[in-house]
């Protein structure tokens, strides 16, 4: 992974208005969970506009391999863009669709590090939850959420983000939940470290699968309540 700047100089449009869809009631339903306000999972429709995708897409191209080192799950070309301006931009078109308080934290915004991925025909992803972190530089800021989004669709087949059960220390599952169908500008989100979130990456199978991921972070005032990792959750 390197760490490089990615979306400088990209002109950023200003009718883009997202759109949700709600996963959560699929998701607890098979768990038999109740579907909660402070562990939100939905898909937000228009966070980028093609074009933009398509402008990211081509930035960050030259950071990215161009063939495949392994097909083994979980390994694709990825690197890290420190990238402020994509931070503020995306939470300004989102930022309403996140809570201002969770778990005894107020809402700080998007990490400016993306997580920049590209998937060649052959790989994906194992089966996981995602779980918290904190900021490098103060540890009283954690994740909460996770936001996925994808660059792409038209490029590849299959890849899909596939929530399931059952969920394994191998990677492997039990059971298969729902599949959400990447499209190109839409963001996939939700709540980090509950069983009913995990998801894996279904194998591409042709093409080439571009997404990028930052968290929702949020300021607590103790260590304790900042919980990274999240040894402190309570399943209900």
């Amino acid at each position: 992974i390197c760490y490089r700047m990615s979306t400088t100089g990209i002109q950023w449009e200003d009718s883009v208005v997202p759109v949700k869809e709600d996963l959560a009631p699929i998701c607890c339903a098979a768990y038999e969970c109740s579907v909660r306000e402070d562990r939100p999972c939905f898909l937000l429709h228009n966070v980028l506009s093609e074009a933009e995708c398509q402008n990211i897409v081509r930035a960050v191209a030259d950071s990215h391999d161009t063939s495949p080192k392994s097909l083994e799950p979980g390994t694709r070309s990825q690197f890290v863009s420190e990238d402020k301006t994509l931070s503020e931009v995306l939470w300004n078109r989102i930022g309403k669709y996140f809570p201002s308080e969770l778990d005894g934290g107020t809402v700080v915004g998007l990490q400016t590090g993306w997580r920049h991925a590209k998937y060649f025909p052959g790989q994906s992803v194992f089966g996981h939850m995602d779980f918290r972190h904190v900021d490098g530089e103060n540890e009283l800021i954690a994740s909460r959420i996770s936001v996925t989004i994808y660059l792409n669709h038209k490029e590849f087949t299959g890849g899909e983000t596939r929530f399931i059960k059952g969920l394994k220390l191998d990677g492997s599952h039990s059971e298969d939940v729902y599949d959400s169908v990447p499209r190109t500008g839409s963001a996939i989100v939700f709540y980090q470290c509950v069983p009913e979130f995990s998801h894996r990456a279904n194998v591409v199978n042709d093409g080439h699968k571009s997404i990028m991921r930052a968290d929702v972070m949020y300021q607590f005032p103790s260590q304790e309540l900042a919980d990274a990792g999240g040894k402190n959750i309570t399943n209900s």
